[in-house]
């Protein structure tokens, strides 16, 4: 347990008294810039709209698709809204795609971690 020298002692405890072995889990994700067609009366949001590899971000768009899909629905004729709201949470989504792939890409490099938090930053996010 030397590599979680300097860690909490109630995470340290966690991870000496699991008994499950670790498993890996396959990462499924959907080619960035994935779109279909409108469909009348029905269209995704969340992890379902936007399948990518987990980079932080997958509340966070899931949250503020919910909200766009809401605000679009009560100014709006329906159909109108979800094919103004697929055509914003696409671009949302490529671009988050696109950073989460990169993430992905970099493994478990030591410098993970800044990498995430730059993609995250306000500043990245804004491009």
């Amino acid at each position: 347990m030397g590599e979680f020298t300097g860690w909490g002692k109630s995470l340290v405890n966690l991870f000496a008294s699991a008994e499950d072995a670790v498993r890996s889990w396959p990462i499924y994700a959907m080619p960035i810039g994935n779109r279909w067609p409108h469909q009348q009366g029905i269209t995704l949001l969340g992890d379902a709209a936007h399948v990518m590899p987990p980079a932080g971000e997958g509340a966070n768009l899931a949250i503020r698709d919910g909200v766009e899909l809401a605000i679009a629905l009560s100014a709006t004729e329906s159909d109108k809204a979800v094919s103004a709201y697929e055509e914003a949470m696409f671009e949302r989504a490529k671009s988050a795609a696109a950073i989460a792939s990169a993430v992905l890409l970099e493994g478990s490099s030591e410098d993970r971690l800044s990498l995430i938090k730059q993609a995250m930053s306000p500043d990245n996010q804004k491009k």
